[in-house]
């Protein structure tokens, strides 16, 4: 049981830490942007990468 708990808070931490990472959020606003972490996304291409 103890284990299936810890197995849930770590899956609640990933979640936490994806969405501080790669969502923006305003009040009329809910941007998700690629981070510059290759292992996580693929890398920004087109006029994106140039405004980098």
């Amino acid at each position: 049981m103890a284990i299936m708990l810890m197995q849930n808070m770590l899956g609640q931490v990933n979640k936490i830490k994806w969405y501080s990472e790669h969502v923006r959020e305003s009040q009329y606003l809910l941007q998700i942007v690629k981070c510059r972490n290759t292992e996580c996304c693929r890398p920004r291409n087109g006029i994106v990468r140039l405004l980098d």
